[in-house]
C-alpha cells in the first residue's frame, strides 16, 4: 500500500516536471512489458483463451442441426482464433526475421559416428552484434529522465523518433553479421566477432573523430598565441 501511495504522490506532486512523469511512465511501461515476456503472462493466458474457445467451437461443432456452411464458417472461425497472433508475435517476427548463413552447419566428426549441429542464438545474436547500440537504447531515457534541463518535446523526440531508429540500426547490424558462417563450428566465436566489429564500426570513428577535433582545437590555440 505504501508503493501505491509512493507512486500516487509522485505523480500529483507539483514541484515533479511533466517530461520527468512521462519518462517514467514509459519506463515502467517497458519494465512491464520485459516482465511479461520473460515470464510469459500474456502468452499463457493468450493460449489458454484460445483453447477455451476452441473448445467451444468443437462442441458446437457436434450439433446435427448444422448446415454445411456453418460447420465450414464455424471450422474458419476456430482455425483464425488458433492462429491469431498478437502485436507481441508480430514484433518479435519481424526483429526475429535473421536468416543465418550456414546456421545450420553439420560438423562431422571422422572419429565419431554422431553428427552435431552447430546453431546459432538469435538473441546472443543480436546482443553481442550491437551491443553497444543496445547499451545506448536503455541509458537514453535514463539520461533524459535524470537530466533536469530537458524539455517535454525534447524528451518526447528522443522516446519516440530517437529510440526506434537506435532499434532499427540494431537490427540492421543484426542482420548483417548474420551472413557471416559460423566459425569452426563453434558460434560463441561469431559472437566475439560480432562484438567486436560493432565496437570498431562505433568506436574508432568516434576515436577519429575527437583526434581530429582536439587537433582543430590544437591549431586555433596555436593561431591565438601567435
Amino acid at each position: 500500500m505504501d508503493l501505491f501511495n509512493s507512486i500516487f504522490h509522485y505523480f500529483t506532486d507539483r514541484t515533479r516536471k511533466l517530461p520527468a512523469k512521462i519518462i517514467l511512465v514509459l519506463l515502467l511501461g517497458a519494465i512491464v512489458l520485459l516482465a511479461d515476456n520473460l515470464l510469459s503472462f500474456s502468452y499463457y493466458y493468450n493460449n489458454a483463451r484460445k483453447i477455451e474457445q476452441a473448445k467451444a467451437l468443437s462442441e458446437i461443432l457436434q450439433d446435427t442441426s448444422l448446415t454445411k456452411h456453418e460447420k465450414a464458417e464455424l471450422f474458419t472461425l476456430r482455425r483464425n482464433i488458433i492462429k491469431h497472433a498478437t502485436w507481441k508475435d508480430y514484433t518479435w517476427a519481424f526483429f526475429s526475421n535473421i536468416h543465418f548463413s550456414n546456421s545450420k552447419k553439420q560438423i562431422l566428426d571422422e572419429t565419431s559416428p554422431n553428427a552435431s549441429i552447430a546453431t546459432r542464438s538469435y538473441f546472443w545474436h543480436f546482443i553481442s552484434s550491437s551491443w553497444l547500440i543496445v547499451f545506448a537504447i536503455i541509458a537514453v531515457p535514463f539520461a533524459a529522465y535524470f537530466d533536469k534541463t530537458v524539455s517535454l518535446g525534447l524528451g518526447l523526440t528522443i522516446l519516440i523518433v530517437f529510440e526506434p531508429t537506435l532499434l532499427g540500426l540494431a537490427w540492421l547490424l543484426a542482420k548483417t553479421f548474420s551472413y557471416i558462417p559460423i566459425i569452426l563450428g563453434n558460434s560463441s566465436y561469431n559472437y566475439l566477432l560480432n562484438a567486436l566489429l560493432c565496437g570498431i564500426l562505433f568506436i574508432v570513428p568516434a576515436q577519429v573523430w575527437i583526434y581530429y577535433e582536439r587537433k582543430k582545437k590544437i591549431r586555433e590555440l596555436l593561431k591565438t598565441l601567435n
